[in-house]
């Protein structure tokens, strides 16, 4: 059964390289108020990672790191520059900023949970990792289709938007969904499901990207 890493590989669900586009840029505007220019950043699932120079510029370290090996393989910057990409991100330490866009729903709960308990000890005394566009339970796959074609229609691609959503309604992406079905959260199922007293965990008041109708946590460690 092929897997989330697999596609992810292999494929895409932009509608075309102006969405892709529009997205990335998107989160990197309301990633910039989180984040200073002495800050260690990881982004974890940075996918082409089109905002990587952009980000370098306002921050002192930034480390790159994707599960899908051939995406990452891709990735190629100026060995002179500030932007590193690392196959290990367990190796890292005193991370300011972890960056989680647009990733968590395609984790399982127990893998989520994993993958932030591995983290936590990597942040620095006042670090803080950002989990975006993260799914609620009230969005059903219509409500999804609806707020792609409200952007598509703001940004003027929505004919590319509906020939994407019909190859992909015939093809992988919706086989994959049915087997493993798409993980949502709202804040107080998140916060249950970490259960941890040194971390304080907070709902932000918009989502970094475009999407509205999903949901950013702030992770905190708590200070002693």
């Amino acid at each position: 059964m092929e897997s989330w890493i697999d596609y992810w590989s292999n494929d895409t669900q932009f509608a075309s390289h102006a969405h892709k586009a529009i997205c990335y840029q998107a989160t990197f505007e309301d990633l910039k108020p989180y984040i200073k220019d002495s800050d260690i950043v990881l982004d974890f699932g940075c996918g082409e990672a089109l905002f990587a120079t952009q980000l370098s510029q306002h921050c002192e370290q930034l480390f790159l790191y994707d599960k899908a090996q051939p995406i990452l393989d891709k990735l190629s910057f100026s060995e002179s520059s500030n932007i590193h990409v690392t196959h290990n991100y367990r190796d890292l330490k005193f991370l300011d900023v972890v960056l989680i866009s647009s990733v968590s729903q395609y984790l399982t709960k127990l893998e989520l949970k994993q993958t932030l308990q591995e983290l936590l000890p990597l942040m620095s005394a006042n670090g803080q990792i950002i989990i975006s566009d993260v799914i609620p339970p009230k969005n059903s796959m219509i409500k999804e289709v609806i707020d792609l074609m409200g952007i598509a229609i703001k940004y003027k691609f929505l004919f590319k938007a509906i020939f994407k959503m019909a190859i992909s309604y015939f093809g992988k992406y919706y086989k994959i969904r049915k087997q493993q079905p798409l993980t949502k959260y709202n804040y107080d199922g998140f916060k249950e499901m970490m259960q941890s007293p040194d971390l304080e965990i907070s709902l932000e008041k918009i989502n970094l990207g475009l999407n509205q109708n999903r949901l950013t946590f702030i992770l905190h460690k708590v200070k002693i």
